[in-house]
């Protein structure tokens, strides 16, 4: 790896804001931010994963940044793995409140009949993951509430941690139109299925900040909401309070 660019990578459990999220700190002018996940370090890659960290950085040296920000949320499982191959990395962890994630999740999964118990154990698992680095120094957890409630706090504490001096003008991000995971159409969908879930990624990174008016009883059905309140009064609970929550 070249030792005087850092990679940093966005990671955590899916539908926490890690998009947003990335897309606002890739803004910062000393940062080289690739507009997909490159699932790096997931395991198919594992004999790979040297030659597409080069290209990362080659990338990075041809955009003459300083700094690199990948996002791919399952790399969340992998991070004692990325820490004991690579010196000069940084994570950024996401998380979110439980019954916000877990509707978003079924309304991703819902065409699957178990779409309910994936969403709930997609969360549980990936935030005990996020539960495990939490103490690490060469990590920082954001909670979405707190970024949607302190923009401005919440990036200044960002960049402290990647000692990038901050810069307000990456708000406008907007303004920047990008492709998400090479999606050219800027239209906002319903977000299930896989392509319909990149297509409304594309519109969300490319709008102004917004918060997400519906709540999760207006997104799960109702026949699920005994067994979502049962988890969340049990397991739901103790993440979120090791959480911060």
């Amino acid at each position: 790896m070249n030792k005087k660019i850092n990679i940093n990578l966005v990671c955590g459990c899916g539908h926490t804001g890690s998009t947003i999220i990335s897309r606002v700190i890739g803004e910062h002018s000393k940062i080289y931010f690739p507009k997909y996940e490159t699932n790096t370090f997931l395991l198919y890659n594992h004999f790979h994963h040297q030659r597409l960290v080069k290209k990362l950085y080659n990338e990075c040296i041809k955009s003459k940044k300083k700094q690199i920000l990948e996002k791919t949320n399952r790399h969340i499982w992998h991070i004692d793995y990325i820490r004991r191959e690579y010196k000069n990395v940084k994570f950024i962890l996401t998380t979110r409140k439980s019954k916000d994630v877990i509707a978003s999740l079924y309304k991703r999964y819902k065409k699957d009949k178990n779409a309910i118990e994936i969403a709930i154990r997609k969360y549980s698992d990936d935030s005990l993951c996020t539960i495990r680095q939490i103490d690490k120094s060469d990590t920082h957890l954001i909670r979405y509430e707190d970024f949607i409630k302190n923009k401005e706090k919440t990036m200044k504490d960002v960049f402290k941690f990647l000692n990038l001096k901050y810069e307000n003008e990456i708000f406008d991000f907007y303004k920047n139109k990008i492709s998400w995971n090479s999606q050219t159409k800027i239209i906002k969908t319903d977000g299930v299925g896989e392509l319909k879930h990149d297509l409304l990624r594309n519109w969300q990174v490319n709008q102004k900040i917004f918060k997400n008016k519906k709540k999760w009883k207006e997104i799960i059905p109702k026949k699920y909401w005994k067994l979502v309140n049962s988890f969340q009064e049990n397991k739901g609970k103790k993440i979120m309070k090791e959480l911060g929550y």
